[in-house]
């Protein structure tokens, strides 16, 4: 993860106030052009400026996307009572904050299986952890 990010770091505008490492919406990055720099990255991960990345299974946050979200998320008389994912998507759609989505994820939630080493998405899991199970 950390040579992904060190990669991954030198690309991200100044201005992201959150990056998606894990998602699950499968369509992420699939309408628009990865950020200028991730095609001369010799990783397979490429970063895109976030349409819908539901769920929160992993992501990165700024100061100032700390403060914005709390400015947008912190007041609970103005709060939906939506999911957290959900408030956060209608917030990127909104561009109130500026966020980027990892493609593909580096995080992921495993699908249940009759094993605890089982997963179901272990082709995007290079470099993995797992490898030296």
């Amino acid at each position: 993860i950390t040579s992904i990010m060190v990669d991954i770091h030198r690309i991200l505008p100044a201005d992201w106030d959150i990056i998606y490492l894990g998602h699950c919406n499968n369509s992420e990055g699939q309408s628009g052009e990865p950020l200028p720099g991730s095609d001369n990255n010799s990783s397979d991960y490429k970063l895109f400026k976030s349409e819908k990345p539901y769920c929160t299974f992993a992501y990165a946050v700024s100061y100032a996307g700390a403060l914005k979200l709390l400015e947008k998320l912190g007041n609970s008389t103005k709060s939906s009572h939506k999911p957290l994912d959900v408030e956060l998507v209608n917030i990127i759609q909104s561009k109130e904050i500026n966020s980027y989505t990892l493609v593909p994820p580096i995080i992921i939630k495993s699908e249940k299986s009759h094993s605890d080493k089982e997963i179901s998405y272990i082709h995007i899991l290079k470099n993995s952890t797992r490898e030296y199970f």
